[in-house]
C-alpha cells in the first residue's frame, strides 16, 4: 500500500474544494451556453455554438436536465476517486464518504432546482403553444399573447418570454405566426428589453430582424 501524501481531514477539504470548482466551471460554462442560446432564439436562429445547442436540449425537458445533472455526478464521483487513489488511498476514501457525500448533495440540489425550473418553461411553452394552436386566427391569437405580455412591462416572470421565443423557433403555422408577430412588434421589444436591461434583468438580445426572415 502506497504512503498517503495526505491525511484523511486534508483529503476531504481537497474532496469539497474539487465538488466546488467542478460545479463553478460546469455553471459557467452552463450560464454562457444560456446566453448564447438566448441570443440565437432571439434572432430567430437554430442554435449555433456546442453550448447553445446544449442550452437548448437541458431547457427542452426536466428529463433531459436531470440527466445533465446525473451526467455531473458521476464526473465528480470518478475524478474525487481518482485523486483520492493519487494522493491517499481507497481506506482514506472510504473514510471521507461523508465529504463526498456533502458535493453529491449539493449537485443534487442543483439539479432538482434546474430540473423544476425547466419543467416550469416547458409547461409555460405547451400552454403557449396549446392556445394559439386552437385558434383559427393564430396570428390574431399570437398577436394578443404578445400584446398582454408586453402590457406587463419588465417585470413580467422572464420564463414567459423565454417560451415565446422557443415557440417560435417551431416549423409549423405556430411558430410562424408567433415569430412573424414578434418580427412585428419590434420596436415594443426592443423598448422592453432597454427598460429590463436599466433594471438589471436582462443582457442584450438585439430583435430587429425582417418579418418573414427563416430561422437559420
Amino acid at each position: 500500500m502506497q504512503m498517503p501524501l495526505v491525511t484523511v481531514t486534508d483529503l476531504g477539504i481537497i474532496i469539497i474544494m474539487l465538488g466546488l470548482i467542478v460545479q463553478t466551471i460546469w455553471l459557467i460554462l452552463a450560464k454562457r451556453g444560456r446566453d448564447r442560446y438566448i441570443n440565437d432564439i432571439t434572432h430567430y436562429h437554430r442554435p449555433s455554438s456546442p453550448l447553445s445547442r446544449y442550452c437548448g436540449w437541458q431547457m427542452s425537458a426536466a428529463r433531459n436536465a436531470v440527466i445533465d445533472g446525473f451526467f455531473l455526478e458521476t464526473i465528480l464521483v470518478l475524478l474525487i476517486l481518482v485523486v483520492a487513489i493519487v494522493l491517499a488511498n481507497i481506506d482514506y476514501f472510504v473514510q471521507d464518504l461523508p465529504y463526498l457525500l456533502f458535493v453529491v448533495i449539493l449537485s443534487f440540489l442543483s439539479t432538482v432546482q434546474t430540473a423544476s425550473r425547466v419543467a416550469g418553461v416547458a409547461k409555460i411553452e405547451r400552454a403557449i403553444y396549446d392556445n394559439i394552436s386552437a385558434s383559427t386566427d393564430k396570428i390574431g391569437q399570437a398577436r394578443a399573447l404578445t400584446d398582454g405580455l408586453l402590457r406587463q412591462g419588465p417585470m413580467l416572470d422572464g420564463r414567459q418570454w423565454f417560451a415565446v421565443f422557443r415557440v417560435a423557433l417551431k416549423d409549423d403555422s405556430v411558430g410562424w405566426s408567433v415569430r412573424d408577430v414578434l418580427m412585428e412588434k419590434a420596436d415594443e421589444l426592443d423598448r422592453l428589453a432597454e427598460e429590463a436591461r436599466a433594471r438589471g434583468k436582462t443582457p442584450r438580445t438585439g430583435q430587429r430582424s425582417k418579418p418573414g426572415a427563416d430561422i437559420e
